[in-house]
């Protein structure tokens, strides 16, 4: 059979052989088989990511946006868009050299509007197969009536979104309250500079039974906190729940026991100092059996007051006590936490550059009862940063890297930016 045959009747299977590619091979099959060409674009366009610390200029979007609206087919390969809008309010450049490459003809400048109404709106309405959506950058949408109709219709459709603004999290209001069953399981949200949370709690109760990963990035705040979780209503498929914040503590989102009861299947918990207190109703410690990680500081760890088997317990530092109130882990809550926790991987950042190293904890991770009461545990990675105080530490934790007991073998890579003496 020849090849022309082969693309003429065979085209998603090729699609599906192709799939197992990357775009460096893709490029240069392309390259090298020119038949293949028009198949090899169509799959590099299954998964497009304009995303990381670049700012794309308006010309790349819209030269995509007219690569993909000028083949129809290509709209239903569309699976995965990331895209950072943040660049198109600036200075417009010619389209030329982009839709030279893609084979477009008659490059032009765009504006704005243009660009978000003729081409990137018609794309997202089209693009019926795209389950993944990220989003970010977008201004006043109400200048731009046909992307966010385009938007809502796209948030509808997808699996995983991640939204930055608030413009966004509220259009995601609005259409939760147009479409009461969708099938968005997975979200990631986080606010611009200068914005205020709206109830996230409440926004999210449309999807509260297909909801498994929920992400929620609070940044600096700029004193607006997330407003607590209060209703009791169960969450049945999250299994893993991560809220992000640079400036803790932060104000109190959950109780103990509210957050046992809401999230009943956790498996994975990140959450930052201050958001989760002991509810004082509740008596003596329980068991959270299907956690299975925990990410934060040492005392929240503690607050959470839950008998766990953990795989992974990862606590975080006391860094920024460099230039905020500190908030230390001491010697009674990391000995708490590891006797919840139980983990069986343990990972731990110590900072000690300008202020005094807490003497209480340097004592407690020097006590090899510590370690040998550890009985789970096969894993540990302390990244500690040398000063002063830290030598008693280091002096113990070579004399110890391999074997801190007889019944348990713990391996402590040490990561320091000095030369161990």
């Amino acid at each position: 059979m020849r090849l022309q045959d082969l693309t003429d009747h065979s085209y998603y299977i090729l699609l599906a052989v192709l799939s197992y590619l990357d775009r460096r091979d893709l490029a240069r099959l392309s390259v090298t088989t020119s038949s293949l060409l028009d198949i090899c674009r169509d799959r590099m366009v299954q998964h497009v990511e304009f995303h990381g610390t670049l700012k794309f200029p308006l010309s790349t979007y819209a030269s995509f946006c007219r690569f993909m609206l000028c083949k129809p087919s290509r709209l239903l390969l569309l699976e995965t868009l990331f895209v950072n809008l943040t660049a198109c309010y600036t200075e417009l450049d010619d389209l030329g050299e982009l839709d030279a490459m893609l084979g477009l003809d008659e490059p032009a400048e765009l504006r704005v509007t243009e660009l978000l109404e003729t081409l990137l709106a018609p794309l997202l309405e089209s693009a019926v197969n795209l389950s993944r959506l990220t989003i970010a950058g977008v201004g006043d949408l109400e200048s731009f009536p046909a992307l966010k109709t385009a938007l809502v219709a796209a948030f509808a459709r997808t699996r995983t979104l991640k939204l930055t603004g608030r413009n966004l999290i509220e259009l995601l209001r609005h259409m939760l309250q147009l479409y009461h069953t969708i099938p968005l399981s997975r979200l990631f949200l986080q606010l611009r500079p200068g914005e205020r949370w709206v109830d996230i709690w409440r926004l999210l109760e449309p999807c509260r039974n297909t909801l498994t990963y929920l992400a929620i990035d609070l940044g600096a705040l700029d004193g607006s906190p997330i407003p607590p979780l209060e209703s009791s209503d169960p969450w049945p498929l999250m299994s893993e729940l991560a809220i992000f914040s640079y400036m803790p503590p932060v104000a109190q989102i959950f109780t103990s026991q509210t957050l046992r009861m809401v999230f009943p299947n956790l498996q994975h918990l990140r959450i930052p100092s201050g958001a989760v207190s002991r509810d004082e109703a509740a008596e003596g410690e329980c068991e959270w059996g299907t956690l299975l990680s925990f990410s934060g500081h040492a005392r929240t760890m503690v607050s959470l007051a839950f008998n766990c088997q953990l795989l992974e317990l990862n606590l975080d530092g006391d860094n920024w006590a460099l230039y905020q109130p500190r908030f230390p882990n001491s010697a009674r809550h990391l000995y708490t936490a590891f006797r919840l926790g139980q983990p069986r991987c343990f990972s731990f950042e110590i900072f000690d550059v300008c202020t005094p190293f807490d003497e209480d904890l340097e004592d407690e991770l020097c006590r090899p009862s510590l370690w040998s009461d550890a009985l789970h545990m096969e894993y540990a990675h302390l990244t500690i940063t040398e000063g002063p105080c830290c030598s008693r530490l280091l002096e113990f934790l070579v004399r110890s890297t391999l074997r801190i007991s007889a019944s348990c073998t713990v391996l402590l890579p040490i990561t320091l930016p000095i030369d161990l003496p």
